[in-house]
């Protein structure tokens, strides 16, 4: 329901590793960080405006660990509005 909500709300919901700058900024912070930084693409959200980026093993986690994550990423994209 979250996602139907985010989503009516003009909020795009989009794969991170589709995405070059996405990409680009995974290679970056590998690179920055000597490697620390490699998971990136496969386990962070992140929010930039309107668009919450997803990564690769978005479909594969629980349910109920996707709802939270969403409501969360809602409070950033509350911080853009403001």
């Amino acid at each position: 329901m979250l996602k139907a909500e985010l989503e009516l709300a003009g909020v795009r919901l989009v794969d991170k590793e589709r995405v070059w700058h996405q990409r680009l900024c995974g290679w970056l912070l590998w690179l920055v960080t000597l490697g620390a930084q490699a998971h990136y693409l496969d386990q962070y959200v992140t929010t930039i405006g309107r668009r919450i980026y997803l990564p690769r093993d978005w479909a594969a986690r629980p349910a109920i660990e996707r709802y939270i994550t969403l409501r969360h990423e809602r409070v950033h994209l509350d911080q853009f509005r403001q």
